[in-house]
Order: structure tokens, then C-alpha cells, then sequence
């Protein structure tokens, strides 16, 4: 066989390995990548489902409490209701054995008013007290649970001065919602006063934000991890909008990150930074207000 030939079909050959073996790296990479995204969203899936659990055992837990609090009230309303006839019955039987005179009439009335005036006291209490405790820390943003709808809504507005009606956002629809309608805050909390420390605290932590993070060479867990605790940061800080590094090598960490930015509550929008701020190799992130 000439030897030409025989050259052709080795480079040939040559050839053909190279494209195999790019081939390969390419599939590689395309799997490490999938892994990846699916390790993220398994953590993503199980960190849901325990906020889910964890919000229902609450539910049940108020639930539970708010049924608790109007047995009680029933009963005591129950007891003073029994107690106030037993006063009428006094009354009257009082009444007729002293035939009825001018003066025990008058002291008669006035231990009717006493009872009357006794009960109206036991129902403002009774009602108060089946109220929802945390229904006066409300604040707008707050996520509640709309008892009618069985679904979470965030409060937009607390109308105090129209039958204490509360509007609300549940999904895209907004209504208004009597008090009595909303059940359990997804953050509450528990104490209304803050002290001095604290402020100081927030507000020398605030300050020190800054508009940017890198997170080049961090492992996926670590950077979203960092990046969680930076967006709360950023949030008291009053920024409008971020930028994360991630650099650009094989892209896995960009997916990364740009996945937990579309689930974050507090994101309202993300795209690749420009070309003169780091194009591919970072992300720019637009907050809520």
C-alpha cells in the first residue's frame, strides 16, 4: 500500500480521537454541572419541607391555644351567667319578703345594675381574650396566615380606622380581611421593645455592608450560605442593588448562586453584571424595597 495512504488514514485517525476525547471532557463537565444543580436543589427541597413542618406544627400549636383560650372563656362566662341569675333570684325573693318597699326596691335595682354592669365587663374580657395575642405587633410586610383561605398573604396595609380591617396580598389578588381572620405570623416578634445595644449594634452593622461580595473559590454550600447572610445585611442597609463575584470557570457556582437568587423572597431581579463590571464572572442583584 503507497505510503500516502497510509499517512492519510493516521492523521485521520489522529483526528478522530481528538474529537472523541473533547467530547468526553464536554460530557464530563455537563454531568459534574447536573450533580451539582441536583445536590442544590435537594438541599433547597429538604430546607423547605422543614419550614413547612415547622409552620405547621406551630399552627396546630395556636391552634390548639386559640380553642384552649375560648373554652375557658366560655366556662368563666358560663359561671358568672349562673351566678347572676342566682343574684336575680335573690332579688326578687328579697323583694317580696319585704313586701316590696320603696327603699328595698331601690337597693333591689341597684344590685341588677351591679350584675348587668358585671356582665358587660366579662364580655369585653371574653372577647379580648379570643383574640389572636400578637394581633397588635402586626406590622406591613408581615406574612400571616388568612384563616379563611387557609393560604399565607403578606399584609399591605392596617386599617384601624375602618372596622379594624386588614388588607392584604395573597399571590397577585389583595383584599381586606377582618382581624379576626388572620391567624399565624410567619415572623413575629416577640417583644416590641428593642434596647439602645441593640440598635447600636444593627446600626454599626449596617453600616459596614458593602455593595459587593466575592465568593470566587468558595464551594457552592459555603458561597450560598455567605450569600444568605449578606442579602439580610444588605436589606437593613437600605441598598437597592449588589453584585456577587463568582467568577467564570466552569460556571457550576454561577448556576449555583443565580438558582438561590430566583427562590430568595427578597430578590426582585438578577442578570450577568455588564462587560466593564465583570460581565460573566459576576451577577448583579436588584432588591426589593
Amino acid at each position: 500500500m503507497p505510503d500516502a495512504i497510509l499517512e492519510s488514514a493516521k492523521s485521520y485517525i489522529g483526528e478522530q480521537k481528538v474529537t472523541v476525547e473533547d467530547l468526553l471532557i464536554d460530557m464530563q463537565e455537563a454531568r459534574h454541572k447536573l450533580e451539582t444543580e441536583r445536590d442544590t436543589l435537594q438541599r433547597r427541597v429538604e430546607s423547605t419541607e422543614e419550614k413547612r413542618r415547622k409552620y405547621e406544627m406551630e399552627i396546630d400549636s395556636l391552634r390548639l391555644e386559640r380553642e384552649t383560650l375560648k373554652q375557658e372563656a366560655k366556662n368563666e362566662a358560663a359561671s358568672i351567667l349562673k351566678d347572676a341569675r342566682r343574684t336575680v333570684e335573690e332579688t326578687i325573693a328579697q323583694i317580696r319578703r319585704e313586701q316590696a318597699s320603696k327603699e328595698s326596691v331601690k337597693a333591689a335595682f341597684h344590685r341588677l345594675d351591679e350584675t348587668k354592669q358585671g356582665l358587660k365587663q366579662t364580655k369585653k374580657a371574653n372577647i379580648s381574650q379570643t383574640q389572636s395575642p400578637y394581633i397588635d405587633k402586626l406590622q406591613v410586610g408581615d406574612k400571616v396566615l388568612i384563616q379563611s383561605l387557609n393560604r399565607f398573604g403578606e399584609i399591605i396595609s392596617l386599617e384601624k380606622g375602618n372596622g379594624n380591617l386588614i388588607r392584604v396580598q395573597v399571590g397577585s389578588m389583595k383584599m381586606r380581611v377582618p382581624e379576626d381572620d388572620i391567624g399565624i405570623p410567619l415572623d413575629l416578634n416577640n417583644t416590641t421593645e428593642v434596647s439602645t445595644s441593640v440598635l447600636d449594634i444593627q446600626h454599626n452593622k449596617t453600616e459596614n455592608v458593602q455593595f459587593e461580595i466575592n465568593l470566587i473559590g468558595k464551594k457552592v454550600d459555603d458561597a450560598l450560605n455567605e450569600i444568605d447572610k449578606y442579602l439580610d445585611d444588605v436589606l437593613l442597609s437600605g441598598l437597592s442593588s449588589v453584585r456577587i463575584i463568582h467568577g467564570k470557570g466552569t460556571g457550576a457556582l454561577r448556576d449555583a448562586i443565580q438558582n438561590f437568587l430566583n427562590g430568595h423572597p427578597s430578590v426582585l431581579d438578577f442578570d450577568l453584571a455588564p462587560r466593564s463590571k465583570g460581565g460573566r464572572g459576576a451577577t448583579v442583584v436588584k432588591l426589593r424595597e
